[in-house]
C-alpha cells in the first residue's frame, strides 16, 4: 500500500508526538526516510508475540491493532492501536519481552524500523531523540489518565 502524497518520514514525523515541542529537520528526516520500510498484516494476523524481545518497532499507518493478553482461557484486550500508534519500541530499548501480544483487527499497513535502525538513530540524532522521547512522554500520559479514568470507578 503506497503513499504517494506524503513521503515515509514526513507522515512519521507529522504523527510521531506534539511537533512544537520537538521539530526535526530535513537532514532528520532524510535520515527517517532511509531507514523505514512499510509492512502489512491481514486482518487476524500476530505484529507480534507476548514474551518476546520484538527487533522491529512498527508505527500504525493504517488499521486497527489489539494489544492482548491470555488470562486462564480467556483473552483479554488491554488497548486498541489505531493510525500514529507506536507498538514495540519501549521493549527494544529497554531489551525486554513484549508484555502482550499485538494482533491485527483489520487489514494493517505500518512503517517499521529495525530495533538497530531505530537505536542506532536515537544515539546519533538529537532531534529525532527528543521527538521521539516527547511522543513516548505523551504515550505514558495518555496511558496514566486511561487507568486514573478506570479506577474512578468501582473496583467491586
Amino acid at each position: 500500500m503506497g503513499y504517494p502524497l506524503m513521503s515515509n518520514s514526513a507522515w512519521l514525523a507529522r504523527n510521531l508526538g506534539p511537533q512544537p515541542l520537538a521539530p526535526i529537520s530535513l537532514d532528520d528526516a532524510e535520515a527517517l526516510e532511509s531507514v523505514i520500510n512499510e509492512r502489512n498484516f491481514s486482518a487476524g494476523e500476530a505484529v507480534f508475540c507476548r514474551d518476546s524481545i520484538p527487533d522491529t518497532v512498527f508505527v500504525i499507518r493504517n488499521g486497527t491493532v489489539a494489544l492482548s493478553q491470555f488470562m486462564g482461557d480467556r483473552r483479554i484486550t488491554l488497548e486498541l492501536l489505531g493510525p500514529g500508534s507506536i507498538i514495540g519500541d519501549i521493549p527494544v530499548l529497554l531489551q525486554r519481552p513484549e508484555l502482550y501480544d499485538a494482533l491485527a483487527l483489520s487489514d494493517v499497513s505500518t512503517l517499521e524500523i529495525s530495533a538497530e535502525d531505530l537505536v542506532s538513530l536515537l544515539r546519533t540524532r538529537g532531534r529525532i531523540a527528543h521527538r521521539w522521547l516527547v511522543s513516548l512522554a505523551d504515550r505514558t500520559t495518555s496511558s496514566r489518565q486511561r487507568v486514573r479514568e478506570l479506577l474512578m470507578g468501582d473496583l467491586q
